[in-house]
């Protein structure tokens, strides 16, 4: 197959030309897919709203389409349309997870056999498969088994703290334990690392046998180069979807925001989004007799803190997301891992706002001279480059 990178589509284009036509079905494979649960923090993100997005696509033009996920704390409500094979509990809220999460991406013969019979009963031709934790590789086993194409999307390689480069065998061993487990047991810790380091060749295995593999940058694709992963296979998808304002919802976010500065973030609130790092820039920001600035925060999850000027609005919907754009005089982007793609760049950029951000993965060649990149990650850091910048 051709590398077809340098050509740019998206992944219903990718999916229409893989199985050739609008009459055959199609399957998406994702951890977190709504309905989700109420009163839940959801953990979703630009990954998952845009293969529900793709979902909703393939209803309106009429192709079938089925959906295999896991559900968020067990808790995730059934729909006719999306088939729960199991219980996902992100890592950055469980420890007991987090030390055995080898095991959890290995292998669940559960999955497996519900997901056998899943596929047995519905006949998809194409597999797109997104955003996996915790299914392990008995998906891939699964479609292999019933000869269903593979497309991968997101089945990230690191489970929880990507690298900024790829690593080898033997600093996967040293060190995939280290980030993992949080623990002092090197001996825990090295088998841990052993563990990974095989899941990975796996996987790598399994990637390069599948169909096709979309991806979303030239850092992507570099990355993947590095890890072993067969460029033959490449096209670029890179995120499609679109936002709109609502002046309601405008109007009422400028009346929140008064006279003073907004900055806003918009994103899952966890460790690896380094929400807790901005949480903590601010906090020294608004110290340095800033008090006239606001942060917006748009997004869920479960290091939501009650702080002095920090507005939650919660997620907000890509109908209304445009608004939050809108009304901000600074975009911050304080993750702390590697971002392939983030759609809040492009969304930033597009609304012509600047960007305080930690240079990591492709923020660099997103953002450019059009925002601040810090290459140290750190609260003083993010915090002065703030106060500079609103």
């Amino acid at each position: 197959m051709a590398n077809t990178t340098n050509e740019k589509t998206n992944l219903y284009q990718v999916l229409i030309d893989s199985i050739g036509g609008t009459n055959q079905k199609v399957c998406v494979i994702t951890s977190i897919f709504p309905p989700y649960p109420e009163n839940v923090p959801t953990f979703r993100g630009g990954v998952s709203e845009e293969l529900a997005e793709l979902v909703e696509k393939l209803n309106k033009k009429q192709i079938p389409c089925i959906v295999i996920s896991l559900s968020l704390f067990g808790l995730s409500p059934n729909h006719p349309q999306v088939k729960r094979v199991g219980k996902y509990v992100p890592y950055t809220v469980s420890k007991l997870r987090q030390l055995f999460f080898p095991f959890y991406e290995f292998f669940n013969p559960t999955i497996f056999l519900r997901m056998i019979s899943i596929l047995k009963k519905e006949k998809p031709s194409v597999a797109l498969i997104g955003q996996t934790y915790q299914f392990s590789v008995a998906l891939h086993l699964a479609c292999m088994l019933m000869g269903i194409k593979r497309i991968i999307f997101f089945d990230w390689l690191c489970p929880l703290y990507p690298k900024e480069k790829a690593c080898s065998i033997t600093e996967r061993v040293k060190e995939c334990g280290n980030c993992m487990s949080k623990s002092d047991n090197a001996f825990l810790n090295i088998i841990i690392g052993i563990f990974s380091s095989f899941i990975f060749l796996v996987k790598r295995e399994l990637w390069n046998s599948s169909y096709k593999i979309a991806v979303q940058s030239e850092y992507q694709i570099q990355l993947f180069k590095d890890w072993g992963i067969d460029a033959t296979k490449f096209v670029m998808a890179p995120p499609t979807s679109t936002i709109k304002e609502d002046d309601t919802y405008t109007a009422k976010l400028l009346k929140i925001k008064g006279e003073g500065k907004a900055i806003c973030y918009i994103g899952r609130l966890t460790e690896e989004k380094g929400f807790d790092v901005l949480l903590e820039a601010f906090k020294l920001c608004t110290s340095q007799n800033r008090r006239n600035i606001k942060l917006f925060v748009a997004g869920s999850g479960h290091l939501k803190k009650e702080i002095e000027n920090v507005e939650y609005i919660g997620w907000v919907t890509k109908d209304k997301l445009g608004s939050v754009y809108k009304i901000a005089d600074l975009i911050v982007v304080p993750t702390v891992v590697p971002e392939i793609h983030p759609a809040v760049v492009d969304n930033a950029l597009e609304y012509g706002k600047k960007i305080v951000a930690f240079n990591v993965g492709a923020l660099e060649a997103m953002i450019g001279t059009r925002g601040v990149l810090i290459d140290e990650i750190s609260e003083e850091k993010l915090a002065k480059s703030i106060c500079e910048n609103i």
